[in-house]
């Protein structure tokens, strides 16, 4: 049983109970309704369709219908289709051109993609130090700071692009 049915069919079990409370006069249609979360008014109309067709006449009609408000399927892609290249960048663009596959980084897609392509350091300098034999840590630490260090800041060091700026401290 799907929620709708389900809230069709305890909206149902209310109401039953409200009308047993209104005819015992335990409860005037104003409370009634009140209980149902409707007016007086529509508790009465509630309680005349429920005399004339029974628990049927309770049904909502417009279940199972599609809405008259609903936008076909053709369109809602078009209007997506149109708010993505309003959102693409020139970058965003320019992959779209080459047919590669704009990923953000934020997405979980792209969560380690930049480990795997180039692995980490702590990957990384395992792997080079049994390359070398090195296999105490006095040993390592030397290489570290003589060999690997130097090589790493080579390649990946970059120089401040406002050399000037320090931070303030509030």
């Amino acid at each position: 049983m799907n929620r709708t049915a389900w809230l069709q069919d305890r909206r149902m079990e209310k109401f039953c109970d409200v009308l047993s409370r209104w005819k015992a006069r335990e409860l005037s249609a104003q409370e009634a309704g009140e209980i149902l979360g409707c007016s007086e008014r529509q508790f009465r109309r509630y309680r005349r369709r429920y005399e004339e067709e029974g628990l049927t006449g309770l049904f909502d009609k417009r279940l199972g219908k599609a809405s008259v408000r609903r936008v076909p399927i053709d369109k809602v892609t078009w209007v997506l289709s149109e708010y993505r290249k309003e959102r693409l960048t020139q970058v965003g663009r320019a992959l779209l051109q080459l047919g590669i596959e704009h990923i953000p980084a934020y997405s979980p897609e792209a969560r380690g993609r930049s480990e795997r392509a180039f692995g980490t350091l702590q990957s990384r300098l395992p792997k080079e130090l049994r390359l070398f034999d090195i296999d105490d840590i006095a040993t390592a630490n030397q290489y570290i700071r003589e060999v690997y260090l130097p090589m790493h800041n080579k390649l990946f060091a970059r120089p401040a692009q406002i050399p000037q700026w320090t931070p303030r401290l509030a």
